[in-house]
């Protein structure tokens, strides 16, 4: 399972739930689901939702935080050389975007204001800048970045929970497409319904009993990033 295609076994579960769940499906299919197939498919099929629901909510949280980011960039900017001017020995975080990460960059913003906090109220500089935009602005770019980071962290979960269910799944799978084959034969509408060859178009076994293969599934059909997964390398 080098190359382990997540959306052919989504799709093949769900159709073997069609062809072992109905009550007037055949004895031998409907034992074989409940007994072998059904408590790791429901594993699996449930841990192949919650991954597409993590990407959507990163994503989502992504393009919030690189908004957030965007945004404060100028007031960042603006505060940071301030500090410079009024406390040149002062060790301070790079600029916003010439950090690598997001994770360093919300760091950033934590350490600058610090840094001006710290100055207290009585130094008209630092209060001009914590009463200004970025003091008004940076407990929300900071609260926006850390969302982003923690729903990178559950597209992260959730990509190790598919895996780990994937091989129980497959497995009987298996057993319970031998059943299949044997019961309604290597050539019948049922068998061929589950029985992809991968890179096989199936989306015709959808409609049409005389096609072989199966229906298109969700994203995520190889072991490939996702592209929130991908992002997740930019929010740690």
């Amino acid at each position: 399972m080098a190359d382990l295609d997540y959306a052919r076994l989504q799709r093949v579960l769900t159709r073997s739930q069609e062809l072992g769940e109905p009550a007037d499906a055949h004895a031998n299919l409907k034992l074989a689901w409940n007994d072998l197939l059904k408590a790791p498919a429901t594993v699996y099929l449930a841990a192949y939702d919650k991954l597409i629901a993590a990407e959507s909510a990163a994503n989502k949280e992504g393009a919030e935080a690189r908004k957030a980011l965007a945004q404060f960039d100028q007031p960042y900017a603006a505060a940071r050389a301030m500090v410079r001017g009024y406390l040149p020995n002062e060790v301070l975080p790079d600029t916003l975007k010439s950090l690598p990460t997001d994770t360093d960059r919300k760091n950033a913003i934590i350490h600058l204001r610090n840094v001006l906090e710290a100055q207290g109220d009585a130094t008209p500089w630092a209060k001009a800048q914590l009463d200004g935009t970025f003091g008004a602005n940076a407990a929300d770019v900071i609260r926006e970045v850390s969302e982003w980071i923690d729903a990178n962290g559950d597209v992260a979960d959730a990509v190790t929970a598919r895996a780990t269910a994937y091989g129980p799944a497959y497995e009987k799978y298996l057993a319970f497409k031998n059943i299949v084959r044997t019961t309604h034969g290597p050539s019948s509408h049922e068998y061929r319904r589950i029985h992809i060859r991968a890179g096989a178009d199936d989306t015709a076994a959808a409609t049409d009993p005389s096609a072989g293969g199966a229906a298109t599934g969700a994203s995520g059909a190889t072991g490939a990033a996702s592209p929130a997964a991908s992002a997740s390398k930019s929010a740690t």
